[in-house]
Protein backbone atom coordinates (compact mmCIF):
# COMPACT_ATOMS: atom_id res chain seq x y z
CA UNK A 1 0.00 0.00 0.00
CA UNK A 2 2.90 2.41 1.05
CA UNK A 3 4.72 1.99 -2.67
CA UNK A 4 1.44 2.44 -4.42
CA UNK A 5 0.90 5.90 -2.52
CA UNK A 6 4.23 7.17 -3.13
CA UNK A 7 4.07 5.75 -6.72
CA UNK A 8 1.25 8.29 -6.88
CA UNK A 9 2.43 11.12 -4.98
CA UNK A 10 5.39 11.05 -6.89
CA UNK A 11 2.90 11.77 -10.48
CA UNK A 12 2.95 15.44 -8.83
CA UNK A 13 5.94 16.17 -10.70
CA UNK A 14 4.40 15.31 -13.74
CA UNK A 15 1.44 16.87 -13.22
CA UNK A 16 3.22 19.86 -12.54
CA UNK A 17 4.95 19.10 -15.55
CA UNK A 18 1.84 18.55 -17.67
CA UNK A 19 0.65 21.98 -16.31
CA UNK A 20 3.23 24.06 -15.58
CA UNK A 21 2.85 27.96 -13.48
CA UNK A 22 4.67 30.85 -12.87
CA UNK A 23 6.78 31.30 -10.15
CA UNK A 24 5.12 32.11 -6.56
CA UNK A 25 6.81 35.43 -6.46
CA UNK A 26 5.13 36.17 -9.90
CA UNK A 27 1.95 35.09 -9.08
CA UNK A 28 1.74 36.97 -5.88
CA UNK A 29 3.04 40.19 -7.40
CA UNK A 30 1.25 39.99 -10.78
CA UNK A 31 -2.72 39.98 -10.72
CA UNK A 32 -2.72 39.45 -14.30
CA UNK A 33 -0.56 35.93 -13.57
CA UNK A 34 -2.60 35.24 -11.09
CA UNK A 35 -5.83 35.39 -12.65
CA UNK A 36 -4.33 33.32 -15.92
CA UNK A 37 -3.78 30.53 -13.14
CA UNK A 38 -7.14 30.33 -11.98
CA UNK A 39 -8.35 29.97 -15.42
CA UNK A 40 -6.27 27.49 -15.91
CA UNK A 41 -8.05 25.23 -13.40
CA UNK A 42 -11.48 26.90 -14.35
CA UNK A 43 -12.51 25.60 -17.53
CA UNK A 44 -11.97 22.02 -17.14
CA UNK A 45 -15.10 21.25 -16.19
CA UNK A 46 -16.32 17.23 -17.70
CA UNK A 47 -15.09 17.78 -21.25
CA UNK A 48 -11.88 16.80 -22.71
CA UNK A 49 -8.71 18.49 -22.17
CA UNK A 50 -8.12 19.59 -25.73
CA UNK A 51 -11.55 21.46 -25.69
CA UNK A 52 -10.50 22.74 -22.61
CA UNK A 53 -7.46 24.50 -23.25
CA UNK A 54 -8.70 25.92 -26.52
CA UNK A 55 -11.21 27.61 -24.53
CA UNK A 56 -8.63 29.13 -22.09
CA UNK A 57 -6.36 29.96 -24.66
CA UNK A 58 -8.90 32.26 -26.66
CA UNK A 59 -10.12 33.85 -23.45
CA UNK A 60 -6.16 34.67 -22.80
CA UNK A 61 -6.40 36.03 -26.20
CA UNK A 62 -8.93 37.78 -26.10
CA UNK A 63 -8.03 39.25 -22.47
CA UNK A 64 -4.34 40.16 -22.99
CA UNK A 65 -5.36 42.63 -25.75
CA UNK A 66 -6.17 44.54 -22.34
CA UNK A 67 -4.11 43.17 -19.92
CA UNK A 68 -0.65 42.27 -21.41
CA UNK A 69 0.35 46.10 -21.12
CA UNK A 70 1.70 46.30 -17.00
CA UNK A 71 1.51 50.09 -17.59
CA UNK A 72 -1.93 50.37 -18.43
CA UNK A 73 -3.81 47.17 -17.53
CA UNK A 74 -4.81 48.85 -14.40
CA UNK A 75 -6.96 51.61 -15.86
CA UNK A 76 -8.36 49.27 -18.62
CA UNK A 77 -9.55 47.10 -15.90
CA UNK A 78 -11.54 50.26 -14.89
CA UNK A 79 -12.69 50.86 -18.02
CA UNK A 80 -14.00 47.74 -18.55
CA UNK A 81 -15.55 47.79 -15.72
CA UNK A 82 -17.43 51.22 -16.07
CA UNK A 83 -18.46 49.76 -19.86
CA UNK A 84 -20.41 46.95 -18.01
CA UNK A 85 -18.21 44.13 -19.56
CA UNK A 86 -20.03 44.87 -22.78
CA UNK A 87 -17.24 45.02 -25.42
CA UNK A 88 -14.90 42.18 -23.95
CA UNK A 89 -17.64 40.13 -23.87
CA UNK A 90 -18.67 41.09 -27.04
CA UNK A 91 -14.90 39.92 -28.11
CA UNK A 92 -14.90 36.41 -26.08
CA UNK A 93 -18.47 35.68 -28.26
CA UNK A 94 -16.77 36.07 -31.38
CA UNK A 95 -14.58 33.17 -30.39
CA UNK A 96 -16.54 31.58 -28.15
CA UNK A 97 -19.90 29.42 -27.63
CA UNK A 98 -21.79 27.40 -29.94
CA UNK A 99 -20.70 26.87 -33.54
CA UNK A 100 -17.47 28.08 -32.52
CA UNK A 101 -15.37 26.43 -29.61
CA UNK A 102 -16.80 25.88 -26.09
CA UNK A 103 -20.01 26.88 -24.26
CA UNK A 104 -21.94 30.03 -23.85
CA UNK A 105 -21.55 29.86 -19.96
CA UNK A 106 -17.81 29.40 -20.72
CA UNK A 107 -18.43 33.45 -21.37
CA UNK A 108 -20.30 34.02 -18.42
CA UNK A 109 -17.84 32.17 -16.01
CA UNK A 110 -15.09 34.41 -17.91
CA UNK A 111 -16.91 37.81 -16.93
CA UNK A 112 -18.18 36.82 -13.29
CA UNK A 113 -14.36 35.99 -12.93
CA UNK A 114 -13.15 39.06 -13.40
CA UNK A 115 -15.94 40.75 -11.33
CA UNK A 116 -15.08 39.20 -8.55
CA UNK A 117 -11.25 39.98 -9.26
CA UNK A 118 -12.32 43.20 -9.55
CA UNK A 119 -13.19 43.23 -5.88
CA UNK A 120 -10.69 42.17 -4.57
CA UNK A 121 -8.07 43.76 -2.73
CA UNK A 122 -4.77 44.53 -4.91
CA UNK A 123 -7.17 42.39 -7.81
CA UNK A 124 -5.29 39.33 -7.47
CA UNK A 125 -7.03 36.06 -7.03
CA UNK A 126 -4.06 34.23 -5.77
CA UNK A 127 -2.95 36.42 -3.07
CA UNK A 128 -6.38 36.74 -1.80
CA UNK A 129 -6.63 32.74 -1.87
CA UNK A 130 -3.52 32.45 -0.04
CA UNK A 131 -4.65 34.81 2.67
CA UNK A 132 -8.25 33.37 3.83
CA UNK A 133 -6.49 29.84 3.48
CA UNK A 134 -3.80 31.02 5.93
CA UNK A 135 -6.68 32.51 8.54
CA UNK A 136 -8.35 29.23 8.30
CA UNK A 137 -11.50 30.03 6.00
CA UNK A 138 -10.62 27.82 3.33
CA UNK A 139 -13.82 25.89 3.76
CA UNK A 140 -15.61 29.55 3.34
CA UNK A 141 -13.55 30.54 0.50
CA UNK A 142 -15.01 27.69 -1.49
CA UNK A 143 -18.31 28.37 -1.52
CA UNK A 144 -17.48 31.86 -2.09
CA UNK A 145 -16.02 30.83 -5.28
CA UNK A 146 -19.11 28.56 -5.93
CA UNK A 147 -21.59 31.72 -4.80
CA UNK A 148 -19.39 34.46 -6.73
CA UNK A 149 -18.86 32.66 -10.31
CA UNK A 150 -21.44 30.92 -11.95
CA UNK A 151 -20.14 27.78 -13.66
CA UNK A 152 -17.35 27.23 -10.73
CA UNK A 153 -18.91 24.11 -8.75
CA UNK A 154 -17.50 21.92 -5.62
CA UNK A 155 -15.09 20.17 -8.25
CA UNK A 156 -13.20 22.78 -9.88
CA UNK A 157 -13.10 25.36 -6.82
CA UNK A 158 -11.69 22.49 -4.90
CA UNK A 159 -9.71 21.80 -8.22
CA UNK A 160 -7.89 25.46 -7.74
CA UNK A 161 -7.95 25.33 -4.20
CA UNK A 162 -5.72 22.08 -4.13
CA UNK A 163 -2.96 23.47 -6.26
CA UNK A 164 -2.43 26.70 -4.55
CA UNK A 165 -2.18 24.47 -0.91
CA UNK A 166 0.25 22.66 -2.88
CA UNK A 167 2.49 25.37 -5.01
CA UNK A 168 2.56 27.81 -1.61
CA UNK A 169 3.26 24.37 0.65
CA UNK A 170 -0.10 25.36 3.09
CA UNK A 171 -0.74 21.90 4.00
CA UNK A 172 -0.27 22.71 7.30
CA UNK A 173 -3.48 25.14 7.60
CA UNK A 174 -6.03 21.90 6.78
CA UNK A 175 -6.56 21.14 10.10
CA UNK A 176 -10.23 19.86 9.54
CA UNK A 177 -12.12 17.07 7.47
CA UNK A 178 -14.04 19.99 6.29
CA UNK A 179 -10.74 21.89 5.20
CA UNK A 180 -9.63 18.60 3.07
CA UNK A 181 -13.21 18.55 1.53
CA UNK A 182 -12.12 22.12 0.09
CA UNK A 183 -9.15 21.05 -1.64
CA UNK A 184 -9.61 17.39 -2.75
CA UNK A 185 -11.86 17.17 -6.03
CA UNK A 186 -13.51 13.78 -6.33
CA UNK A 187 -13.41 12.45 -10.42
CA UNK A 188 -13.87 9.02 -11.66
CA UNK A 189 -10.65 8.18 -11.20
CA UNK A 190 -10.39 9.23 -7.92
CA UNK A 191 -13.37 6.82 -7.12
CA UNK A 192 -11.90 3.92 -9.68
CA UNK A 193 -8.32 3.84 -8.04
CA UNK A 194 -9.07 4.39 -4.11
CA UNK A 195 -11.23 1.28 -4.30
CA UNK A 196 -8.87 -1.01 -6.72
CA UNK A 197 -5.88 0.05 -3.34
CA UNK A 198 -8.84 -0.73 -0.75
CA UNK A 199 -9.22 2.46 0.53
CA UNK A 200 -12.93 2.58 0.70
CA UNK A 201 -14.85 -0.85 0.88
CA UNK A 202 -18.45 0.86 0.25
CA UNK A 203 -20.09 0.05 -3.81
CA UNK A 204 -21.04 3.57 -3.82
CA UNK A 205 -19.26 5.61 -1.31
CA UNK A 206 -19.96 8.82 -0.71
CA UNK A 207 -17.34 12.10 -1.93
CA UNK A 208 -16.75 12.52 1.75
CA UNK A 209 -15.99 9.13 2.64
CA UNK A 210 -13.44 9.06 0.01
CA UNK A 211 -11.55 11.86 1.12
CA UNK A 212 -11.54 11.20 5.04
CA UNK A 213 -9.66 7.77 3.64
CA UNK A 214 -7.49 9.08 1.56
CA UNK A 215 -6.42 11.47 4.26
CA UNK A 216 -6.34 8.47 6.96
CA UNK A 217 -3.87 6.32 4.87
CA UNK A 218 -1.52 9.23 3.86
CA UNK A 219 -1.09 10.46 7.19
CA UNK A 220 -0.59 6.76 8.28
CA UNK A 221 2.69 6.62 5.62
CA UNK A 222 3.07 10.50 6.03
CA UNK A 223 2.45 11.58 2.82
CA UNK A 224 0.65 14.70 1.80
CA UNK A 225 -2.69 14.08 0.84
CA UNK A 226 -2.48 16.64 -1.63
CA UNK A 227 -0.22 15.10 -3.53
CA UNK A 228 -1.63 11.99 -3.83
CA UNK A 229 -5.13 13.70 -4.82
CA UNK A 230 -3.13 15.57 -7.81
CA UNK A 231 -0.80 12.08 -8.60
CA UNK A 232 -4.10 9.86 -8.64
CA UNK A 233 -5.91 12.26 -10.74
CA UNK A 234 -3.16 12.48 -13.39
CA UNK A 235 -2.26 8.66 -13.49
CA UNK A 236 -6.24 8.24 -14.49
CA UNK A 237 -6.35 10.62 -16.95
CA UNK A 238 -2.70 10.46 -18.24
CA UNK A 239 -1.63 6.87 -17.73
CA UNK A 240 0.16 6.92 -21.32
CA UNK A 241 2.23 10.04 -20.62
CA UNK A 242 2.84 8.78 -17.38
CA UNK A 243 4.18 5.86 -18.27
CA UNK A 244 6.24 7.21 -21.44
CA UNK A 245 7.59 9.85 -19.87
CA UNK A 246 9.21 7.22 -17.34
CA UNK A 247 10.19 4.73 -20.13
CA UNK A 248 12.28 7.50 -22.04
CA UNK A 249 13.52 9.14 -18.47
CA UNK A 250 15.17 5.16 -18.02
CA UNK A 251 16.51 5.06 -21.94
CA UNK A 252 18.13 8.13 -21.15
CA UNK A 253 19.76 6.62 -17.13
CA UNK A 254 20.91 4.21 -19.46
CA UNK A 255 22.44 5.47 -22.00
CA UNK A 256 24.77 7.26 -18.99
CA UNK A 257 25.06 4.27 -17.15
CA UNK A 258 22.83 4.96 -13.93
CA UNK A 259 21.26 1.72 -14.03
CA UNK A 260 19.66 1.86 -10.77
CA UNK A 261 17.84 5.14 -12.12
CA UNK A 262 16.94 3.20 -14.87
CA UNK A 263 15.50 0.82 -13.05
CA UNK A 264 13.06 2.90 -10.88
CA UNK A 265 11.72 4.70 -13.56
CA UNK A 266 10.45 1.39 -15.25
CA UNK A 267 9.36 -0.05 -11.79
CA UNK A 268 6.97 3.25 -11.58
CA UNK A 269 5.86 2.67 -15.04
CA UNK A 270 4.96 -1.10 -14.13
CA UNK A 271 3.41 0.33 -11.01
CA UNK A 272 0.64 2.10 -12.65
CA UNK A 273 0.05 -0.39 -15.53
CA UNK A 274 -0.51 -2.40 -12.36
CA UNK A 275 -3.25 0.02 -11.22
CA UNK A 276 -5.22 0.25 -14.57
CA UNK A 277 -4.89 -3.43 -14.96
CA UNK A 278 -6.88 -3.86 -11.33
CA UNK A 279 -9.64 -1.13 -13.25
CA UNK A 280 -9.92 -2.58 -16.76
CA UNK A 281 -12.85 -5.09 -17.42
CA UNK A 282 -11.74 -5.67 -21.00
CA UNK A 283 -9.88 -8.93 -21.20
CA UNK A 284 -7.66 -7.77 -24.77
CA UNK A 285 -6.65 -4.73 -23.08
CA UNK A 286 -5.95 -6.57 -20.14
CA UNK A 287 -3.51 -8.71 -21.99
CA UNK A 288 -2.08 -6.17 -23.68
CA UNK A 289 -1.45 -3.91 -20.36
CA UNK A 290 -0.01 -7.27 -19.15
CA UNK A 291 2.14 -8.03 -22.01
CA UNK A 292 3.76 -4.36 -21.49
CA UNK A 293 4.71 -5.29 -17.90
CA UNK A 294 6.29 -8.42 -18.95
CA UNK A 295 8.57 -6.52 -21.83
CA UNK A 296 9.34 -3.66 -18.81
CA UNK A 297 9.89 -6.88 -16.15
CA UNK A 298 12.10 -7.91 -18.77
CA UNK A 299 14.10 -4.27 -19.33
CA UNK A 300 14.70 -3.94 -15.05
CA UNK A 301 16.20 -7.87 -14.93
CA UNK A 302 18.74 -6.69 -17.71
Amino acid sequence: MQNYLRLFASLTEDYEERFPTDSKELLKNDWWKALQFFFGRAFYQGRRDVISEEVERRVINVLSRYFSDEVIRDSEFDRMKEEGWKKVRQELEETIGKGKMGKKRDIVETIDTMMFVYSLPERNIVNYSVREIRLGKIHMHFRELQHAIEGVGPKISSLYLRDIVSLFDLGKCLRTEQDYRAVMPVDTWIRKITKSLGFVRQERPKDNEIIKAIVEKCKESNISPIRINQGIWYAGTHSFEACFDRVLKALEEMKKGIAQEASNQLLECIGILEVLISLEEDRDEIIRLKDHISRLSSLVQS
